[in-house]
């Protein structure tokens, strides 16, 4: 959870790393891909040996609480609502989310 890997935030920079915690989400529907949290941005599917699967051009957000989380998901919840009403089909109910965090390096 978000509260879990946010709370080791401060262990980690008391010991000296330096580290922070991003987070993205992504609808995905049939073959298309929309970042919930940046829509404009151009998402791409990409793989390779040294970094696996990615997801290219998505936007990650620095988050440094749970609140800051909160607020994303409901942005996230707001741009996928919009994408719904815009969809010409009804398939939007079978609609994935996924919602990642990350700590760069």
């Amino acid at each position: 959870s978000f509260r879990t890997v946010l709370s080791h935030l401060p262990v980690l920079q008391q010991a000296g790393v330096d580290c922070q915690v991003e987070m993205g989400c992504v609808m995905l529907h049939m073959e298309l891909m929309k970042d919930l949290l940046s829509p404009q941005s151009r998402i791409k599917l990409t793989e390779s040996e040294a970094e696996g699967v990615q997801l290219d051009g998505m936007h990650w957000q620095a988050i440094s609480d749970d609140k800051e989380a909160e607020g994303l998901l409901q942005l996230a919840t707001q741009n996928k609502a919009v994408h719904t009403l815009q969809a010409d089909n009804g398939f939007l109910d079978a609609c994935h989310i996924i919602t990642a965090i990350r700590m760069p390096t």
